[in-house]
């Protein structure tokens, strides 16, 4: 984006500072690698910060958001986990299968007295190890792996019924992260004043004292086969299962004022997986006046299958009681 189509008074959302001379990008709100796409203009540095730092971290095998990217459908990386043996694994949980994680090579002598070299590999690992055994063995007729017979490359078949996977859970990661959605969004929901209000500072000032839970990781149980957890172990989790992710959208923020205590309450979904889990922060600040034209009613932004959208989070709800009151009345006079 040329720094022209900027208006140097403008703020960054994410250090509240004005844009001035400094370079810009486009910022994706809810991560562009967990599928989502609304953008707000924000400084080069301030994204990069936050992307090459919290949310990078995030966007690792290792994270629990690894887990709700393959229930949504979002393409992610092999997860290292271990066999009920113990055997390391890189388990593919979206394709349901799994592969050593390191190759075991064996050598022995066949009853003709020649050296006998075997390997359990992938695809992968196995041409990089025939290739390391020709260097090694130069002249010996190892072949390439296209080379292999059928009867060469016979495959293992021995699945196991399941495979355990580690995810991490930082809540200093997530706490970073949900500040730069709710930055972004507080942008969408109320325009570019948002970044100067006092609801953006107390989001930029936020640490974990404005959070409830605290835990610091999974041991999650994958069934393969399926696409269903059957067990999940962590400090503070309670009952022991990973919460079912919102069924849509797949990213939300919502923004709940509490003008009594002049503070708003702030709770971010991305792939349905609430940060941080399940309460999100309450920070010292007041929304600014937005679209529905007050600064007291709560809002929601959020991003599915289309563009965003913001809506009146109180009118939803009264929606919905609405809808529950009259057909409990339509059951009466059945």
């Amino acid at each position: 984006m040329s720094q022209q189509q900027a208006d140097p008074t403008e703020r960054c959302p994410l250090c509240g500072e004005p844009f001035g001379l400094e370079p810009l990008n486009d910022d994706h709100v809810f991560g562009e690698a967990f599928g989502g796409r609304a953008k707000v203009r924000t400084h080069r540095k301030c994204n990069n910060d936050v992307g090459r730092g919290p949310e990078g971290r995030m966007h690792r095998p290792s994270s629990i958001l690894s887990l709700f990217k393959v229930i949504h459908g979002v393409q992610t990386k092999p997860m290292r986990g271990k066999l009920p043996d113990g055997t390391e694994v890189d388990a593919d949980l979206a394709g349901n299968t799994w592969g050593p994680a390191r190759p075991t090579v064996s050598r022995g002598l066949n009853a003709d007295g020649k050296i006998e070299l075997s390997a359990r590999a992938s695809e992968k690992q196995m041409r990089q190890v025939l290739n390391g055994w020709r260097k090694k063995w130069p002249g010996r007729g190892v072949p390439t792996f296209d080379q292999l017979t059928s009867l060469q490359k016979e495959e293992v078949s021995d699945e196991p019924d399941m495979v355990e996977v580690e995810l991490v859970v930082s809540l200093e990661d997530h706490l970073e992260v949900l500040k730069k959605v709710a930055l972004g969004c507080g942008v969408l929901a109320f325009g570019p004043t948002f970044a100067t209000s006092s609801a953006a500072a107390g989001v930029r000032c936020a640490s974990l004292r404005d959070a409830k839970l605290h835990m610091e990781a999974l041991s999650v149980v994958w069934k393969m086969g399926t696409t269903a957890l059957r067990q999940v172990k962590g400090d503070g989790i309670d009952p022991e299962v990973v919460p079912d992710p919102l069924p849509a959208p797949k990213h939300q923020a919502v923004f709940m004022p509490m003008p009594n205590n002049h503070q708003t309450a702030v709770i971010v979904h991305i792939l349905g997986y609430s940060l941080l889990p399940w309460s999100g922060i309450v920070v010292d600040g007041e929304l600014p006046e937005g679209r529905f034209g007050a600064r007291d009613l709560p809002v929601m932004i959020r991003e599915d299958v289309g563009p965003y959208a913001v809506y009146d989070l109180q009118e939803i709800v009264m929606e919905a009681t609405l809808s529950s009151s009259l057909a409990a009345l339509q059951d009466e006079d059945e």
